[in-house]
């Protein structure tokens, strides 16, 4: 029974109705009402009859705790519009692009369908390897000061190259593994080979433009050394070409170092390339504004710095490096097609180097165009449209690359798109954690362990199921390339 009077006093305390205030406990009921914005934002206002039955005596009822109910007599505060704006958005942004990104994997159009996978594959490990990076550089920041973050950067960085390349050779011959090991090492390598330039760049060489074109000579030299270095342990161990390690008698064996080779290298040109493409593009800005352009992550919000003549420069150096790219990797193919190790290697540096200057080019124009300009008034919600930007452009991208490409430039085009979009997706979920962890004391430790968390979520799906998708896709191509002419 006692349930029944419950459940009966919890549907009498909902039903609205008005009446006067009696304060002698009668009977009655007690209406109270708000003002709420409605979720439009443009400031109209409604009221809202809120009403609520006195409860019964304790010989009614026989609960002391349900006689001692008082009414909720503070005002309800319906949530900011503009929270309800980013969520709308949000939601559906995700259902629009992820129905149009599924239906472009399933389609039989020309190499739609293989290369859209291969973007998905990309802006996955992207997401990955910056939620690591910006969640230890977080704690870095924290513990040290500016000269020792770069050293200890810098350390970094050349340490997690050498574990990737470990990592790599324990791995190899075991199907898959090297490949997946490789990809997404070579995307987590070069983010903290990134956070070591900028932040040599930006201690040592930011004071003149002159200084600054200097600190990318000296970064060149330092990864030239750094890639003899690491030539000649190759060649100690025996893996370059034309030079086999004494006891390798077996072309199985031959053929998996050469395969633990060319993953490896490639690992050491984008460590190599994320290096001179960021540096070059804040060189480009410091060109274009004068002065040093202190980076120190995407941070919309505050006052616009830029004007359009900046915007439009940095915009046309953009549409210029996407030309050269198309016209020199013809090239580029050719030498990385060839026979000379030394050629073959230049050559993948130099196509990194384009593919990542194209990107960086790309998204610091939005920092400038759509945070500052456009939606300074929203930090979130300037990084979800930008983000959504990101997504279209994209996906109208793997067309034009599928259908009018070829070649590896069809290769630069889909990996650039995908940096572009990773990396602005992962900014909304780092921008996310901040405001949710602001005021916490343990916010980076508890940015750190989420940031594992997802991945350890993440990267094993990518693992087994998705990087599988796009390992054969040079076949694949090729397979396709073969028959157009054919048919032709």
């Amino acid at each position: 029974m006692r349930e029944l009077e419950l459940a009966l006093f919890l549907f009498l305390a909902v039903l609205p109705a008005g009446g006067s205030h009696n304060v002698a406990r009668q009977p009655t009921l007690l209406a109270s009402s708000t003002e709420v914005r409605d979720g439009s934002g443009a400031g109209s206002q409604r009221l809202i009859e809120i009403g609520r039955a006195e409860p019964r005596s304790t010989s009614q009822i026989g609960d002391q705790a349900l006689a001692d109910h008082d009414a909720p007599n503070a005002e309800i505060v319906m949530e900011d519009p503009v929270d309800a704006r980013h969520v709308a958005y949000l939601l559906f942004s995700c259902m629009i692009l992820s129905a149009v990104l599924f239906a472009m994997t399933q389609t039989s159009l020309g190499l739609v369908a293989p290369y859209t996978l291969l973007a998905v594959e990309n802006i996955v490990a992207v997401f990955v390897a910056v939620m690591m990076y910006q969640a230890l550089d977080d704690i870095t920041d924290q513990i040290l000061d500016l000269s020792s973050r770069t050293l200890s950067a810098c350390i970094h960085a050349v340490f997690w190259l050498v574990v990737c390349a470990f990592v790599a050779w324990q791995v190899r011959g075991r199907g898959r593994s090297l490949d997946v090991c490789c990809a997404c090492g070579s995307h987590f390598v070069s983010f903290f080979s990134l956070h070591a330039a900028l932040l040599t760049q930006e201690h040592y060489f930011s004071s003149s433009l002159a200084l600054c074109f200097g600190g990318i000579v000296f970064a060149i030299a330092i990864l030239t050394v750094l890639s003899l270095l690491g030539y000649f342990v190759k060649r100690s161990m025996g893996v370059l070409p034309g030079n086999p390690s004494v006891g390798i008698s077996t072309r199985e064996i031959q053929d998996t170092n050469a395969e633990w080779l060319e993953n490896v290298d490639d690992v050491e040109n984008h460590f190599a390339g994320m290096v001179c493409s960021v540096m070059c593009t804040m060189f480009v800005r410091f060109l274009i504004l004068d002065r040093y352009p202190h980076f120190d992550g995407i941070q919309p919000g505050d006052t616009a710095l830029h004007s359009a003549s900046h915007r439009i420069a940095l915009l046309c150096y953009s549409a210029a490096l996407v030309i050269l790219t198309l016209c020199v990797m013809p090239l580029l193919s050719k030498m990385i097609d060839g026979e000379r190790y030394i050629l073959r290697r230049l050559a993948g540096f130099f196509k990194v180097l384009l593919t990542l200057s194209v990107a960086w080019s790309f998204l610091l124009w939005g920092q400038w165009e759509i945070y500052e300009r456009h939606f300074h008034w929203s930090p979130m919600f300037a990084r979800l449209v930008f983000s959504g930007i990101c997504t279209v452009v994209l996906i109208s991208g793997i067309f034009v690359v599928a259908l009018l490409l070829s070649g590896r430039s069809r290769f630069v085009g889909v990996h650039a798109l995908a940096l572009i979009t990773g990396f602005a997706w992962e900014e909304n979920f780092n921008h996310s954690l901040d405001v949710v962890l602001i005021g916490h004391p343990s916010k980076h430790l508890w940015k750190l362990a989420i940031a594992f968390g997802v991945a350890l979520i993440i990267l094993p799906i990518w693992a087994a199921y998705l990087k599988p998708l796009t390992t054969n896709l040079d076949k694949l191509e090729g397979r396709h390339d073969k028959s157009s002419s054919e048919n032709a």
